[in-house]
């Protein structure tokens, strides 16, 4: 004889077979059932963002998160599923195409994701450069036939001067008192383990840098998504108003105002050159990092423009004004374009929707589901 808390605990597990079978019958239905899964990584949605419109029939997941069982059911019959994030939910479903849409721009951190060493379904690798292909083949662990030069669907924004000059307009709206003010927009990545062991804490006294700075000078600060507090925000922001937190801003529109942008290893770097941003790069802990990430080019031999090493709030600020009265191109800035994002023209949300179109059979002409039939 069952309890009675043995029968609540089995009619709960009916409950749950029971709704697990009508949406899987549901799911095979193909005029019901969504052919299309995108995979966004934790607090962010570049995929929503780059083809939500495009694909409103889509299933957009969140990786890490708790899936639904409509997630779930979504995934298992997907053909094709599009990461931002790896290969991930491979024992949900391993025969789906796959297109990799990696979240970030490019690689200033090695990328060590091996998620595709294995697989046997076919699969895209999207990178932002032909120069690029042998890294992303490596980071991903696969063949470099697998890797295309697509480019990055959330850099096409950044040719489109309409679009930018509409973020400007609508920051300076929110904020009046920055119309005149210099903007030196510092935009780190986080320390530590992702996703749930991530700091923020720089030996940059924040105290003296908001003394230092000039009275037409603001110095805004965007930590990674992945962070939730910093006690060095916290202190700057407190003790002089000219440092500002920009949590609620997105990058693009940081972007968008940036007199001077500040990055450590962030690969923000690579949206920054495409706008054609003064760029200064602040690596207090290099050595260390390093050590620990690793990173994909040398700081010191590779980039195009000023490496800050120093905790001197001095030295990093007379370092900024420098660069934000720079007026030339510098000749090495366009051959670490072409390296590094030389497919980011403006058009590879274009390339990307024509690989998804082409597995899923979404789009005109041949496609690959077409051809399997």
């Amino acid at each position: 004889m069952f309890t009675q808390g043995a029968r609540l605990v089995w009619r709960r597990i009916c409950a749950f077979l029971l709704r697990a079978t009508f949406i899987d019958r549901r799911a095979l239905s193909p005029a019901q059932r969504p052919q299309i899964v995108f995979l966004d990584v934790p607090r962010l949605d570049d995929a929503r963002d780059a083809f939500g419109d495009s694909y409103p029939d889509a299933v957009f997941v969140r990786l890490g998160s708790r899936l639904k069982l409509s997630e779930v059911a979504a995934i298992k019959h997907a053909d094709v599923i599009v990461s931002t994030g790896g290969m991930a939910y491979k024992d949900l479903n391993s025969t789906a195409a796959r297109i990799e849409m990696w979240h970030a721009s490019g690689a200033v951190k090695k990328i060590a994701n091996y998620s595709y060493k294995d697989a046997t379904c076919e699969h895209v690798i999207c990178s932002p450069s032909e120069g690029l292909r042998a890294s992303y083949a490596d980071a991903f662990g696969t063949s470099i036939d697998h890797v295309v030069a697509t480019g990055v669907p959330k850099t096409d924004a950044f040719f489109d001067k309409d679009a930018m000059a509409a973020l400007r307009e609508q920051f300076f709206c929110r904020y009046p008192e920055l119309v005149s003010q210099q903007l030196f927009v510092y935009l780190p990545t986080f320390r530590g383990s992702w996703p749930h062991q991530t700091y923020f804490e720089p030996q940059l006294d924040p105290v003296e840098l908001g003394n230092q700075l000039e009275l037409n000078e603001s110095f805004l600060v965007k930590l990674h998504p992945i962070v939730s507090e910093s006690q060095w925000l916290k202190e700057g922001t407190s003790t002089n108003p000219s440092i500002k937190d920009m949590h609620g801003e997105k990058v693009s529109t940081l972007l968008a105002v940036a007199d001077v942008v500040i990055l450590d290893y962030s690969s923000i770097l690579f949206d920054s050159v495409l706008l054609g941003k003064s760029t200064v790069m602040f690596a207090e802990d290099l050595e260390e990092y390093v050590q620990d990430r690793g990173l994909a080019f040398d700081l010191h031999t590779d980039l195009p423009f000023p490496l800050v090493e120093s905790t001197t709030p001095e030295l990093l600020l007379s370092t900024i004004r420098a660069e934000s009265v720079r007026g030339e191109v510098r000749p090495e800035l366009l051959k670490f374009v072409e390296q590094f994002v030389g497919s980011c023209d403006g058009h590879a949300h274009v390339r990307v929707k024509s690989l998804i179109d082409y597995y899923s059979g979404t789009g005109t002409g041949s496609s690959k589901r077409e051809t399997s039939l």
